[in-house]
């Protein structure tokens, strides 16, 4: 092999490397870059969905507390707005939301609050007193915790995407330093394959010719190799054999 295919051939290696290493970490990257901001978004929704259903349940609330201190019911209309809104919530945490536990408590719990809603008596203060404080309340603390358990276990998840990004960002960076020391690595098996096939023979060439010039030594350079080096060294054997073939010949 000539030294122009060796050289070639440890750039295009090397060359290789270094794209596929380039490529492997642009992609990692981007996936790991998408995963990261759908994981917040998530997290951010859940979130924010539950906060609007808590601020809905909290309007509610003060608008029973007014209801109860006209001695009147909740009007039907206002029950509906408000279970329609609730409705609304709920279904865009199924559908952004696998099902669990912690969302189906949220539905189950948000159905009787509701029904709940229905049942204000209007007959009697302390008819109603009675039904907030022991029933409507009841309802209206188990969905308030329920959807806080679904907000720490939103920011839980987010949390343990976190860590796991975090995880494949630090495979992701061993990909690159692995690449990087493999690089490292080719690099100097380059140099010491340019140092063998070419540095060497050429320094030894130049040495013995120098040699034979100035000092008129034996022309003796001594390397193994079938490249354009070792057809150097031959053609300047043949040269000096010629010109002492032609030496004698005149001395003759």
């Amino acid at each position: 092999m000539g030294i122009r295919r060796k050289i070639l051939l440890g750039c295009i290696s090397l060359g290789i490397l270094l794209f596929t290493a380039g490529v492997t970490s642009y992609f990692e990257l981007a996936r790991l870059n998408e995963t990261t901001l759908q994981t917040v978004d998530k997290g951010v929704t859940g979130i924010n969905y539950s906060k609007h259903l808590l601020d809905v349940m909290e309007a509610v609330d003060i608008s029973v507390l007014e209801k109860m201190q006209d001695i009147k019911s909740i009007d039907t209309i206002e029950v509906s707005k408000v279970t329609a809104e609730m409705d609304s919530i709920t279904k865009k945490l199924l559908f952004n939301f696998e099902s669990s536990n912690a969302i189906n408590e949220v539905v189950k719990h948000r159905k009787v609050y509701e029904e709940m809603l229905k049942l204000m008596p209007i007959t009697g203060t302390s008819e109603q007193t009675k039904w907030y404080f022991n029933r409507y309340k009841v309802a209206y603390l188990n969905l308030a915790y329920s959807t806080k358990d679904f907000m720490v276990q939103s920011q839980e998840e987010v949390l343990d995407q976190t860590r796991l990004i975090q995880e494949n960002a630090y495979r992701a960076n061993m990909q690159g330093i692995m690449a990087l020391a493999i690089a490292i690595i080719i690099i100097i098996m380059f140099f010491f394959m340019i140092d063998t096939y070419f540095i060497k023979p050429t320094t030894s060439i130049t040495t013995a010719l120098r040699n034979y010039l100035v000092h008129n030594t034996p022309f003796e350079v001594t390397f193994e190799g079938k490249d354009e080096v070792s057809n150097l060294k031959e053609y300047i054997e043949q040269i000096i054999r010629k010109i002492k073939a032609g030496k004698k010949n005149i001395n003759s």
